[in-house]
């Protein structure tokens, strides 16, 4: 069997780069999409929101679209979110329908339960929100549709938390609170935290293209969590590689409305007082999916860089 040929839709993020390197070593042949940066080998610049970006992508077929292009800042206004993470999501169907793609596959979010997002137990039978919620989340949740209403065979991978070198929410929460003194909790409980090492995300794609190489993709919606452990679990991991103790500080969940701006925070208060739990058997079941990599590898990775900073 030839190398899999494949198109990523944004390679020039923290997802995206480790995703492009790691199939490429699996033998992939990956064409990819840039934006922030000026386009290399196999690489083409592509505004997902103007349809008039698209004319210069290849003209072939691939043997998989992956769309992973998406805004997550919390600081950027609704109309770009949705023209991004939702009408972005139609424009890249458009254009893989023309290609003939024989798969399309979706990095979504576990965003897409909105204020579900929150708690224990979301599997894929969590309703998806229509209305609540901030822009990032409906704005996902309404790019899973357009995918479910296309032509098109598809796959979508919902992700929690991403945790390895270079991730931006997880590591600046926790790692940078810890190493200033300034970590606190909410709550007196001990809550289920899912995440995906993102060096065990290639492994997920793998198992998602080859399965669409023999037989007909599944049409369905995935939770892709590698890994399931407590708040605490993840926090002593962190404190133990930074050297530091864990501050005893609690913060009221009022005090989020002193904070409503500050993702980081808002962060630490509701994941260490709800938790956010997304069961994977359904994917683990469907593509009998391992993780080759310990979420503790990815949480040393991180933290190396943290320390190089001083």
């Amino acid at each position: 069997m030839t190398n899999p040929t494949v198109f990523i839709c944004g390679i020039d993020g923290f997802i995206g780069s480790t995703l492009k390197i790691a199939l490429e070593k699996k033998g992939y042949v990956v064409y990819g999409s840039v934006y922030v940066r000026e386009p290399r080998i196999r690489e083409f610049y592509l505004d997902i929101s103007e349809k008039s970006s698209f004319e210069s992508l290849p003209k072939i077929t691939f043997d998989a679209i992956i769309n992973n292009i998406g805004i997550i800042d919390q600081s950027m206004s609704r109309r770009l979110m949705f023209a991004v993470n939702a009408k972005g999501v139609k424009n890249v169907l458009n254009w893989a329908e023309q290609t003939h793609c024989p798969h399309f596959i979706q990095i979504s979010s576990i965003g897409v339960y909105g204020l579900r997002a929150m708690g224990q137990q979301r599997d894929e039978t969590t309703p998806r929100t229509r209305y609540l919620g901030v822009a990032y989340q409906t704005s996902k949740a309404k790019g899973e549709e357009w995918v479910e209403k296309s032509t098109l065979p598809y796959t979508i991978l919902r992700l929690p938390s991403v945790v390895g070198k270079g991730d931006t929410i997880i590591t600046p929460a926790i790692g940078y609170n810890l190493k200033n003194g300034t970590y606190f909790t909410s709550g007196n409980k001990n809550p289920f935290f899912s995440i995906l090492a993102v060096k065990n995300l290639a492994g997920v794609l793998d198992k998602v293209i080859k399965q669409g190489l023999s037989e007909p993709p599944t049409n369905s919606i995935y939770n892709v969590a590698s890994h399931h452990l407590t708040w605490s679990e993840l926090v002593q991991v962190y404190a133990k590689q930074l050297q530091v103790d864990i501050p005893k500080k609690k913060r009221s969940l009022l005090s989020m409305t002193l904070n409503l701006s500050d993702k980081l925070y808002l962060f630490l208060l509701t994941n260490s007082r709800f938790g956010a739990h997304f069961p994977n058997e359904k994917f683990s079941r469907t593509f009998n999916y391992k993780p080759s990599h310990t979420w503790q590898e990815a949480v040393y990775d991180e933290v190396e860089g943290l320390k190089d900073t001083g």
